[in-house]
């Protein structure tokens, strides 16, 4: 298994193997770039047959995350009592021209019920061409493509087991001050939410889903005077991770309140004992979607 993980122009990857008592760690770490080009299949092709090679991969099985800002987000108000499927094709027919339909394809996926909207994702053509040439160039397979924080909230159901916990958030660490939270309950999607903290102040960037939820998020959040993360108990759990080995940063907001908050660490999973300024990248983790592990 190959998993890739874009996070700005950096590129994680983790290779492992399924063995019938524990998956076997064959390698991990980071590739970088001044500029990643995603539209290129030249890019994504060197990119794989590099991991290829050095994994020694013979029918290579490969799991891809972009980021976020990779593609384009929205949401839409789903009417009640009327089919989703149907409406979005609707949808799609009187919103968008064929200039767009040319440019974008457009994937759909319904938050919790009673908040009655989608979170819409508009990948460009142009990268999902550049993926699947380079994907057949090197007779491999795509088992997954997906989404950021998305992957590293898929990793926690496999892993994790938050399935059996129901209600939890998923929040991602970026760079340049970026934060990202899932709001799952009742293991439904109720809100995503884009905010920057500078300094202890909570900037929203943008929201997707229930906004009700996501103003409790926030203030929440702003209760958390001078670093002191103990009062951000709005679900039962917080697993957390950060594109980058921010390990202060994490140890900070963890140890306000152990019990409650988890560094997803997927270096534990293998009982790897690594170097504090090595880490595995959580979105690598969804990987393990499907696996018992």
């Amino acid at each position: 298994m190959l998993a890739i993980a874009q996070a700005g122009q950096q590129f994680h990857y983790l290779s492992w193997t399924p063995t019938t008592t524990e998956p076997v760690l064959n390698g991990h770490g980071v590739k970088s770039y001044e500029k990643s080009d995603l539209s290129s299949p030249d890019f994504f092709k060197s990119l794989f047959g590099e991991l290829i090679e050095q994994f020694k991969l013979k029918t290579p099985r490969i799991y891809l995350t972009l980021d976020i800002d990779s593609v384009h987000l929205s949401e839409t108000q789903i009417p009640q009592n009327i089919e989703f499927k149907s409406f979005h094709n609707w949808l799609m027919s009187t919103n968008y021209d064929s200039n767009f339909s040319r440019r974008f394809e457009s994937f759909y996926y319904p938050f919790e019920s009673k908040i009655s909207k989608s979170l819409n994702v508009h990948m460009p053509v142009s990268i999902k061409s550049a993926i699947l040439e380079s994907i057949k160039f090197h007779n491999a397979e795509l088992r997954f493509l997906s989404l950021g924080i998305f992957s590293a909230e898929s990793c926690l159901r496999s892993i994790y087991n938050s399935e059996k916990i129901g209600d939890y958030i998923v929040w991602r660490l970026g760079s340049h001050n970026q934060n990202d939270i899932l709001w799952i309950r009742k293991n439904k999607l109720v809100s995503f939410i884009r905010f920057k903290n500078i300094n202890g102040i909570f900037k929203l960037h943008n929201y997707y889903g229930c906004s009700k939820s996501t103003d409790k998020i926030l203030n929440q959040l702003e209760k958390c005077i001078s670093g002191d993360f103990s009062r951000f108990n709005i679900s039962k759990k917080v697993y957390i991770y950060s594109s980058s080995n921010k390990i202060n940063i994490l140890e900070n907001i963890i140890n306000s309140n152990p019990n409650h908050f988890q560094i997803i660490e997927l270096s534990q999973k293998f009982n790897l004992k690594i170097d504090r300024k090595f880490f595995i990248f959580a979105e690598t983790g969804i990987s393990f979607r499907g696996f018992d592990v």
